[in-house]
């Protein structure tokens, strides 16, 4: 398995960390924290909740790669990791699929090809409907 050094702070039953309420409630969150005004919980709270998305989007990378995610600075690395993650769960963009999803949806629409990667849509008549349903025109 591989190896993810970004962990998640204050998570912990009973951690030290400002409520959600009273979080939501802080005037803080718009203008941060001025020279002795944070408590510890504030100040632990806004650790824990970027560290913890810090750390499930590293354990992702490392699971989803397979390769180690380690605290060592190197940014382009860690996006390339990512990239090859994301790659395991997401479909690249693909100029057909880009085309047909352009289209309107609409009763009695077929969807057809008018040159590479781009598409149009006619009408499906009962006669169209009648044709392609067939196993076989003789």
């Amino acid at each position: 398995m591989a190896k993810n050094d970004f962990k998640p702070f204050a998570t912990g039953k009973g951690a030290n960390v400002t409520s959600q309420p009273d979080w939501e409630a802080l005037p803080a969150l718009l203008s941060g924290f001025t020279a002795g005004k944070a408590s510890s919980a504030q100040v632990n709270k806004a650790l824990r909740q970027a560290s913890f998305i810090a750390a499930a989007l590293a354990q992702y990378t490392a699971s989803k790669s397979g390769q180690d995610v380690l605290d060592d600075g190197d940014l382009s690395g860690f996006i390339a990791k990512m990239s090859a993650a994301f790659g395991k769960d997401f479909q690249t963009l693909d100029a057909t699929l880009t085309a047909l999803a352009g289209l309107a949806t609409g009763a009695d629409k077929l969807p057809y090809f008018t040159g590479d990667d781009t598409a149009g849509q006619t009408d499906l008549t009962s006669v169209g409907r009648d044709i392609i349903g067939k196993a076989s025109i003789a």
